[in-house]
């Protein structure tokens, strides 16, 4: 089909959305999806992050909403690629601009040519989501235009009001628990808003929880991937940083965004107030003294959980060498001509493993549960189809592609092409013993980065080492216990260790709640992570189920793409344009509040 026809059939089509829309014409409506179709909206019509699936629900579910939102000025998105046919037969897609009484908007769509229908496309996915709130005073960050603070007196300098401002701060409407890419691209996202922020990190220095991990590690997506929002990588940056480059970067990102940041600051626990809606946080400083601060609103951004988790393993304690957490491992330098067993398989158990056999260490891999071991070059084949087109661009269609049918329709194809990749590969860590699978329903590693973050490694040379030979690979169900001198196995024999590594995780975010901010509040939120029932990943950058707390967690990738969505909830909220929402244990959302922008602070 030549150009100007699919041109044409998406006019057609985003006309008659324009008129069923206004008309709150259902049957219309209907008419223009295909069967199965799916929306998904970010915050575009609804205050949440939220998937339907179906004619009748999404028909009651998106007119009702766009109705609501006043949703006008639908046209084409000037800013992206023309409507095109896909290579796939018969399938097209376009890109959507439109406004509401909240903001300016966007859509993707794509879906089946169909010359039976009226239009001649039905859509199978609808995604929206926003881009710009209208807001009636300017943000924060356009105050202060001419020199980008306000001089307290003739002849004050930037650092000198930066750090008057920031020892006599007043309460901040947010406080965000961490500043690491999630703290510093939230406070970014929350400046640009115009909310006044304060970030508390328990590091010396921007990107510490980086530094202080093994020293081989580095990022394993591309670094385009790992842009954080507003601010990007020069062209001159290798494909791959090293966590120290990173770190050094998360360190320039904090300075360069004037992220009011404190470091060395720890929260000891915080405690909400029903009454006045309102955090009391107590928050451990420098110099050992406490000091309390209300916000009206907490969001954790710890990253990947809490504390280092070593699991009660029989015998363990009896060992009679050292053992180290993950966490807690720089380099393989002092384990020369030890034997070590490293415990876990997922990426850090691979690099350490790998990092200590460079070193001259026996090492041994203990396997407690397969792991999806994929090629790093061949892990790209996932990017290949946004590799060459704008990041923003290629955010908007992840986003939208993250509806739980259409990203598990994806990764069921795309591990099949790795897994045939890799075949080889896969053989040969069989031969020496590993077990390796393609994950839950063979949707394969990537489906794991969404739903636990673990049982996955991208493979950037340890497996070669254990194909050959080098890294022995001991299953765990072989274990009966560990002893003083390593390891008793169930045929009796004794496996010697000088010393075990557990790469084993990190605590959950549920138990950083009830540490914090106790049992209530951690039963109230529920888990965190993994998909939920209504397809979206629970408690991501939406409302949980306590009042006015939000958790920002996953990937590099996941902190850029969600901190706007956050940032504008909480905006939202501030101002009275939202209701404070908390969210229901079947996962829908109640209102708590009805106007929080009413209270007065106490």
């Amino acid at each position: 089909m030549d150009q100007s026809t699919v041109v044409n059939r998406a006019i057609k089509w985003m006309n008659e959305f324009e008129r069923v829309v206004a008309a709150q014409d259902r049957n219309g409506f209907g008419a223009l999806l295909s069967d199965p179709c799916y929306w998904r909206d970010l915050v575009a019509l609804t205050w949440d992050t939220q998937q339907l699936y179906g004619e009748d629900a999404i028909a009651d579910g998106l007119l009702a909403a766009a109705q609501d939102r006043q949703i006008r000025s639908i046209r084409l998105d000037p800013n992206r690629p023309a409507p095109k046919a896909l290579e796939s037969g018969g399938a097209a897609e376009f890109f959507l601009t439109f406004e509401t009484r909240i903001g300016r908007c966007r859509a993707f769509v794509s879906g089946l040519l169909d010359d039976a229908s009226a239009t001649g496309f039905r859509a199978k996915l609808i995604s929206t989501d926003l881009v710009e709130m209208f807001l009636e005073t300017p943000p924060q960050s356009q105050k202060m235009e001419r020199y980008g603070y306000d001089p307290a007196h003739p002849g004050e300098t930037w650092a000198q009001a930066r750090e008057r401002l920031s020892a006599t701060m007043t309460d901040p409407e947010v406080l965000v628990v961490g500043c690491g890419e999630w703290g510093a691209s939230i406070a970014a996202e929350l400046d640009r808003v115009g909310v006044p922020n304060l970030v508390i990190d328990a590091g010396q220095r921007g990107g510490g929880s980086w530094r202080n991990r093994y020293d081989s590690l580095a990022l394993h997506t591309p670094l385009v991937r790992n842009n954080l929002p507003i601010l990007h990588f020069p062209e001159t940056f290798p494909a791959y940083l090293s966590k120290d480059q990173w770190a050094d970067w998360i360190e320039l990102y904090i300075k360069a965004m004037d992220i009011n940041v404190w470091f060395e600051t720890r929260l000891s626990n915080a405690v909400y107030d029903q009454e006045t809606q309102l955090w009391e946080a107590r928050l451990a400083m420098p110099d050992g003294s406490e000091r309390v601060i209300k916000a009206r609103h907490i969001v954790l951004a710890v990253g990947i959980g809490g504390s280092a988790r070593i699991p009660n393993l029989p015998g363990l304690a009896d060992f009679a060498g050292p053992i180290v957490h993950s966490s807690e491992f720089k380099n393989g330098a002092s384990y020369r001509d030890k034997k070590v067993l490293v415990v876990g398989v997922s990426t850090s158990g691979h690099d350490i493993a790998l990092d200590l056999y460079h070193h001259g260490a026996q090492v041994s891999m203990g396997q407690r549960s397969p792991a999806t071991v994929c090629d790093i070059a061949t892990a790209q084949v996932a990017f290949n189809s946004t590799s060459t087109v704008p990041l923003d661009e290629a955010d908007q269609r992840s986003l939208a592609n993250l509806t739980r049918p259409i990203i598990e329709e994806f990764l069921r194809e795309y591990t099949k092409k790795t897994d045939e990749l890799d075949r080889e590969l896969h053989e040969g860590l069989r031969r020496a013993g590993m077990r390796v699978d393609a994950g839950e329903n063979e949707y394969g590693w990537l489906y794991k980065t969404y739903t636990q973050l673990a049982g996955y490694y991208l493979n950037v040379g340890c497996s070669e080492v254990i194909v050959e030979g080098g890294i022995t690979v001991m299953q765990m169900a072989e274990f009966e216990k560990f002893v003083p001198q390593g390891v008793r196995l169930h045929n009796g024999e004794i496996a010697e260790f000088d010393a075990i590594i557990m790469a084993t995780g990190f605590e959950s975010h549920s138990t950083v709640i009830e540490t914090l901010m106790g049992a209530e509040v951690a039963e109230n939120v529920g888990k965190v992570g993994g998909f939920g029932d209504d397809g979206e990943t629970r408690n991501l950058c939406r409302p949980t189920g306590q009042e006015h707390l939000w958790i920002g967690f996953g990937g590099i990738i996941d902190a850029r793409k969600y901190a706007k969505v956050l940032a504008f909830q909480i905006k939202a909220e501030i101002t009275g344009l939202a209701p404070t929402l908390i969210r229901l244990p079947d996962g829908t959302l109640d209102t708590a509040r009805d106007n929080a922008s009413e209270l007065v602070r106490t």
